[in-house]
Formats: C-alpha cells, structure tokens, sequence
C-alpha cells in the first residue's frame, strides 16, 4: 500500500456550475490510497509474504499468526549452516508438521515477528565450521525470540554446542534432543537453561565434562540414549536412570548383555516402556532379568535373526519387533514367555522387506490367544496364512499385512469369512477390520 503524501494547497472558491467529475469512474482523476488497510486474503500468501507484510507493520502479527501457525504447525526446521554462513535463494518445503527454513533474513524476519507462535525448533548445524556462530545464532535468534514459547527443541550436528552464553532460559521446554552433537556444557548450563525437562534424547553425542547428562535433569519420564566412545557410558546411564527412578520410558541404543539389563531393572521400578535398539549382544553369562511393570516392548536389531531375549515380564501386553530374516524359533520361544500380549507389530527393515512362513503364522496364531491388534509391515503372507490366522484367532479384532501376491475377486471374498470381517485394500495392503 502506497504512502499518504499531505501537501499545503490554497483553498479554491468552486462554481457550483462546474462540473465536478466522478472520482469513481473518472480515469483522468488519480487515485488515492486509503487510509484503511483493505482485507488481505491471509491463507492465498506464501510464506514469504507473510513474514515480510508483518515486518512492515507489526500491527498485523496477532491476524497473521495463526496463518502461520497453519502453515508451520509451530514447528520449524533451521538448516543453521546455511543460515550463518551464506547468502542462499529462498526456500521452503512444508512437511507434514514442520515448516524447513534455509534463508538467513528470512529466518530472522520469522523468529522475530512469530517466534512467540514457534513451540518447536529443530537447528541443523551440519557443516557449520564457526563454533562463535553457533552461540551467536542461538543466543540473539532462538534464545531472544522464542525462549518463552517453546516446548521442544532438537540440535543436530553441532560440533561445540556451548550454553554458557545463554542470558534467557527456557522455562516451558520439556524436551529436549541433542543428535550428533558435542557438547560442551557443564550440568549448572542445563540445569538453569531447561528447568523443567521431563523428556531428553542424547543420540550420538561426545561431552566435554562429565555429568554434564547425569546431573542435570532429575524430573524425566522419558529418555533417549545411545552409548558412544567419549560420550555416554554405562556408568553415565546408570547414574542418569538413578537420578530418575520415576522414569517411565527408555530407549537405549547399546551393545547389550545381561549384566546392563539387570541393573538397568534395578533402578527403573516404574518403567513402563522399554525401546532396546540393540547393536551387538552378549547373553552368554545365562543370567535371566526381571522388568515387573513394562507394559510395551520394542526391539531393534542391526543386523541377524531374533535372539530370546533373557528377559521376563509380569505385565507385557504390547510388542513391536524389526525381523531380518522371518520368525525363527526364538521368536517362538519369546512369545512363549509373553503370551498375554494384545497388541504385536512385525516390521521388517527398509531395505529387505521379507516373507513370513504359514508355520510361524500357525504358532502365533496358537499362542496369542488374548491378541486383538496385529501388525505386520513390510512383512507379506500367504493369502491361506493370514485366513486361517484370522480364524483361529477369536479375540483378533484389527489385522493389517501384505500380500505376495495381489488378491483376485473370489479370494478377496474368502477373506472376510462368514460377513465377519471388514475388509480394505490399497493396492496388496489389507486392513480386517472384525464386525
């Protein structure tokens, strides 16, 4: 909108006779901009448009901020390298739940005038060779703009992530993830910066100072952590998970043995979920270990066939398992143990999507007899496999698998067995769903 110039004129005496033209329909008469802002249709900017209109008049930034929030879903991701160091064409791509931001003023316009909006932030500083950088970005940017706004904030690749400079803390964050990063923070850094943290995931990280994990946050329900050379040890995790008894939920990403998952059970009481990624193992001492409360179970193995795990539970109603290589007689064994489960999830990896055998299908079918929810991704079946399946499990009442081959018309009929079952397909994807 154009600027309203005011000049000094000298009055004129109009004769009435004179025709006065219309200034509606008169192209000869300039037009003049009025002082009332016309209507923006928010939802037709880009987001560009949307960060610059409200750079240029901060009046606007409460009517503009929830089209913002729709199209950023208050997330956004900072590709910082790109951000601190270089001048870079704009760019943007919405993902579902996140908004990616690349350009250095763009990133500046948006944390200034939304970042009261923003409640998540992940920064990526891959390739960002200026550790001065690094602290300048977060402290006049994210620290400045949004310190009292965000909930979850995730830094990737910083390779001397250093707090001590920081002025505001965050006082409503409660997760916090730190991903290949070295950090180089003491547990007073932490402490004062994230006071009410209930959720960390350290992945891939090197420390500077020791404890600067394990003494920093006492009020966890979840954590995330994966065991790594100059960075977090068994020792470190133990007194972490001591500090934090109430914990509810862990994932661990470790070489594990039987010693490691005792006294992990010694110091989790309340532990509800359990995420083993497991790298490497070794169960050959026998010892058996005892989790009374986990309710959920998830196991991830790098590579190889199911091992049996030396693990009882009292409660486990919910399993989700990555297969390589099909259901061995371990699984069996496994599920032996646990055979009150109700829901189960199969998935194999991304690259190797794998075929089930009507046998291990038979046993399942045999042993879960409590199991309403079943899984299977990336997993396929014979059509005979999944129809017995579904008859002999009575209390199955969502299955959801593949095919090997694409189903014909009559064979989609014997699927849903006696009008009993509610069948969808997308392309060789079939969800039952019991009537």
């Amino acid at each position: 909108m154009g600027n309203i110039i005011e000049s000094t004129t000298v009055s004129k005496v109009v004769d009435p006779d004179e025709a006065v033209p219309d200034v509606a329909t008169d192209p000869s008469v300039p037009s003049v901009p009025s002082a009332k802002c016309e209507k923006v249709d928010v939802q037709r900017l880009s987001f560009a448009e949307l960060v610059d209109r409200v750079s240029s008049n901060k009046d606007l930034i409460d009517e503009f901020g929830l089209e913002f929030c729709r199209l950023s879903h208050q997330s956004i991701k900072i590709y910082g390298r790109r951000c601190v160091e270089g001048s870079f064409l704009f760019t943007h791509k919405a993902k579902p739940g996140c908004m990616e931001i690349y350009e250095r003023d763009l990133c500046f316009k948006m944390l200034q005038n939304f970042g009261c909006f923003i409640t998540k932030i992940v920064i990526d500083f891959e390739g960002l060779k200026s550790v001065d950088k690094f602290n300048q970005y977060i402290q006049n940017e994210v620290n400045d703009f949004c310190a009292k706004s965000l909930i979850e904030l995730e830094l990737h690749n910083c390779r001397q992530a250093s707090f001590d400079e920081l002025t505001h803390p965050f006082p409503d964050v409660q997760r916090v993830c730190f991903k290949n990063c070295h950090l180089e923070c003491t547990a007073d850094d932490l402490k004062r910066l994230f006071p009410v943290v209930n959720r960390l995931e350290v992945l891939g990280c090197t420390m500077a100072y020791t404890g600067c994990i394990e003494q920093s946050f006492v009020n966890l329900q979840h954590l995330s952590v994966q065991l790594t050379k100059g960075g977090l040890s068994k020792e470190t995790i133990l007194a972490a998970l001591c500090f934090n008894q109430q914990l509810s939920s862990l994932h661990l990403v470790a070489h594990v043995d039987s010693t490691l998952l005792h006294s992990i059970s010694q110091v989790t009481p309340l532990l509800q979920c359990l995420h083993l990624h497991i790298l490497s193992y070794n169960f050959n001492d026998g010892k058996q270990t005892h989790f009374g409360n986990v309710e959920k179970l998830m196991i991830t193995l790098d590579g190889g066939p199911f091992i049996n795990l030396p693990i009882w539970f009292d409660h486990l109603t919910e399993l989700e398992v990555t297969v390589n290589d099909g259901l061995h007689e371990r699984f069996s064994e496994f599920i032996s143990r646990n055979e009150k489960l109700i829901k189960l999830t199969i998935v194999a990896p991304s690259w190797n999507q794998i075929e089930l055998y009507d046998n291990g299908m038979a046993i399942l079918a045999e042993k879960l007899t409590y199991l309403t929810d079943f899984t299977l991704q990336r997993c396929t079946i014979s059509l005979v496999a999944a129809v017995n399946f579904m008859r002999k499990a009575k209390m199955l009442r969502d299955f959801r698998f593949s095919v090997t081959n694409k189903l014909e018309s009559k064979q989609l009929l014997l699927l849903q067995i006696e009008n009993t079952w509610k069948l969808t397909n997308d392309k060789n994807l079939y969800q039952c769903e019991r009537r």
